[in-house]
């Protein structure tokens, strides 16, 4: 029995309408008309059905940051990168996992499900983001896939400690 099957969807590699058989995370078959039933079903009523939006380049650990840090009154970017680096000093696991959540959650929301992040992993944050970012993933898992590429964004030879962090990552 096939987890899912999708009635009467418009794909753009077929003429007409066409139902789409899917089983775990694979679809199965692609025919004018499935027979048998699925544990869910979806009459698509002739809309068009595509597949997955990637996200290839985020920084989920540093995602709507804006609304918990103080504003950058020069616009310059030396403030910016002060800013950022006092937040870094004071990250917590729950404020990355509310942050990086709720983006991942819009993106979902808006049929995006598989997603390339980049973390920082330095001297100032050491490894807390990427363990944020496990939580994420972890708690994700059943609707989306998220892979977490770590990033040594202060420099690995100038941010002393960052290549040992790199490894750990």
């Amino acid at each position: 029995m096939m987890d899912l099957i999708i009635r009467n969807a418009q794909t753009r590699e077929k003429d007409g309408r066409v139902d789409i058989a899917i089983k775990g995370a694979k679809i199965r078959r692609i025919a004018k008309k499935l027979n048998g039933k699925a544990k869910n079903e979806i009459d698509a009523k002739g809309n068009l059905v595509t597949p997955t939006f990637v996200d290839p380049h985020l920084h989920l650990d540093k995602a709507l940051i804006s609304e918990v840090v103080r504003e950058n009154v020069s616009g310059t970017l030396t403030e910016a990168i002060e800013i950022i680096w006092n937040k870094k000093k004071r990250y917590t696991i729950k404020d990355i996992v509310s942050r990086a959540g709720r983006a991942i959650g819009w993106g979902v929301k808006n049929g995006t499900t598989i997603f390339r992040t980049h973390v920082d992993v330095d001297s100032i944050g050491k490894l807390m983001p990427l363990e944020g970012l496990l939580e994420v993933r972890k708690e994700y898992q059943d609707v989306c896939d998220i892979q977490i590429v770590a990033f040594p964004q202060e420099g690995i030879l100038k941010n002393e400690g960052t290549e040992k962090l790199l490894r750990q990552a």
